[in-house]
Order: structure tokens, then sequence, then C-alpha cells
């Protein structure tokens, strides 16, 4: 079987993902030159947004069994890839603004605001698509976000103490 969507699904976020990652260089682009401006955006937004993708619906999928529910894996694959539109949207505004705030605020609130679409997407399609309840819909979304949190939170903690235990190694010899 065919899918038409299927190269649209890769294009969505890694778009996204480059606006987002554009939009903080942008705001802090005194820090960097502009060839490791691109680069950088280049280098970390498409991975990051697409394991990023990868881990929701993983997590997405596992709660949802777990309450009695079975997406698609298709489906919600569709449904996360186009549910990075808001924050592509909102971080090209951002960009354009990053002059005018160089701090970030805007692009923080801009971004949490789309990261908040995001996940009203996800749920209301989910709800639709399991037939799920309003009220164990938003269940299925705040365990699925706290296990995806936590889980994004210890990997960080695992990969910051592994570098920094290795730069200081570096720093001795």
């Amino acid at each position: 079987m065919h899918d038409e969507e299927a190269p649209v699904l890769v294009v969505v976020p890694l778009l996204a993902g480059i606006c987002m990652i554009s939009a903080w260089v942008a705001t802090y682009h005194t820090l960097m030159t502009v060839p490791t401006q691109a680069g950088f955006v280049l280098l970390v937004g498409p991975p990051m947004v697409l394991v990023s993708s990868w881990w929701g619906r993983l997590c997405i999928s596992g709660v949802g069994k777990l309450l009695g529910g079975r997406v698609a894996p298709g489906a919600l694959a569709s449904v996360i890839a186009w549910s990075w539109l808001p924050l592509f949207y909102l971080s090209l505004v951002a960009i354009v603004f990053s002059r005018v705030n160089p701090n970030g605020e805007l692009l923080m609130s801009l971004q949490a605001i789309g990261f908040i679409w995001q996940l009203l997407i996800i749920g209301a399609t989910l709800r639709k698509t399991l037939a799920f309840t309003l009220w164990r819909t938003i269940f299925l979304m705040l365990i699925s976000l706290l296990i995806y949190l936590l889980t994004v939170a210890v990997v960080g903690y695992g990969l910051g103490t592994l570098f920094s235990g290795w730069f200081k190694m570096v720093g001795m010899v």
C-alpha cells in the first residue's frame, strides 16, 4: 500500500525543527558566527524534532494501550507530524521579532503557546480516534506528557553528567 502523505510527514517536522532552532539562534545571535549558526540549526533542529516525535508517539501509544485504546501507528504519526505546524508558524514570528526582543521572552512565550497547541491537536484527534471521554483523553495526554518529560529529563541529566565527566577528564590530561 502506498501512502501519499508519507513524504510530508517528514517534511513538516523537519521544517518546524529548523525554524524552532533558527528562532533560538536568531534571538541569541551574538554568541555564534553565521556559519556556526547555520550548522547548529541544521545539525540540531531536524534530529531533535524527529526523535521528539518518535518518543512522543511511543509514550502516547503506550499509555493509550494501558487505557484500553489502540491507535493505528500511521494515524498517530500523521497527527504528530501535522501538530508541528503551530510551532513552525510561531517560530517564524519569533524569528521576525528576534532583534526587537533579544532576551527571548517573546520566543519562549510563542513556543510555549505552540507546544500547548500541539498537545491540543494531538489530544483532540485522539479523542475522536479512540472514542475516549474528555477526561480520559486529558488523563492520557497528561500521563503521556509526564512520562515524556521525565524520560527526557533523565536522559538529559545522564548525557550532561557523561559529557561533564568527559570534559573534566580531558581537562586533566
